[in-house]
């Protein structure tokens, strides 16, 4: 949206709040569910297993991000009188009586829709830890509120860790087939195979969830991609 820089904080403020709301609506609502019906897990479970190897074998895309192909954008545009601009930072203005919304607060929309399509990943990830309502919330807002700080760290380097997404993908799947190992040990049980539940201890799952992350962002400085390659070629030529 080419959001000036000088209302980045404002947007991202509003966003996390909005971020914090959402969360919290999810972790309760599934907190109760899971409590009432226990084998919701295996659904988010095999939820996660899906995302991550689909993520896995995504391939690369490298195309500039079009808001007017986005459904939210699209709809926000029909439904809302919007008007081009920023309004001197504002969400809003009143013009002849009627309200118009303005492009910052399409900005916030469309962060918190995101955010919610990342929360369906996140929150079913974060029940494979632990299902105590308090350290679920306490933990994801921690994480969210970190995100703007975050945000005017990573915004200019995160499209060089072209891999990490490769990473996300393995943790998101290693902790889909960690849900379905109390379904696995019932039926092993059952059938006499093994005597006691197999467990995976916590310092594993830390070791997978660091090794991923390292992993994916040492390939993206070592592997190169063809069109960096290509420049340096021609760097080289120039000398």
């Amino acid at each position: 949206f080419n959001v000036k820089e000088e209302y980045y904080h404002k947007v991202l403020f509003w966003g996390i709040i909005g971020a914090v709301v959402f969360r919290a609506i999810f972790i309760f609502v599934g907190s109760y569910l899971v409590h009432h019906f226990e084998w919701i897990l295996y659904i988010f479970g095999a939820f996660l297993i899906y995302s991550g190897l689909k993520l896995f074998f995504e391939k690369e895309k490298h195309e500039t991000i079009d808001p007017d192909k986005n459904v939210v954008f699209r709809l926000a545009r029909k439904f809302l009188p919007i008007v081009n601009g920023e309004a001197r930072g504002r969400f809003w203005i009143k013009c002849r009586g009627k309200l118009f919304f303005t492009r910052l607060f399409l900005v916030v929309l469309l962060i918190e829709t995101t955010d919610i399509i990342f929360a369906v990943d996140s929150i079913p990830a974060a029940f494979a830890i632990t299902q105590d309502e308090y350290v679920l919330y306490t933990s994801n807002m921690f994480s969210v509120l970190g995100l703007r700080a975050m945000f005017f760290l990573l915004a200019g380097i995160v499209d060089k860790f072209r891999y990490l997404s490769k990473g996300v993908a393995v943790i998101l799947t290693f902790i889909g087939l960690k849900m379905f190992l109390k379904l696995i040990n019932q039926i092993l049980l059952s059938y006499g195979i093994i005597a006691e539940p197999v467990e995976i201890p916590t310092y594993v799952s830390l070791v997978v969830i660091i090794c991923s992350i390292l992993l994916s962002i040492i390939l993206s400085i070592i592997i190169k991609e063809e069109k960096e390659i290509t420049e340096e070629h021609k760097e080289i030529e120039k000398i």
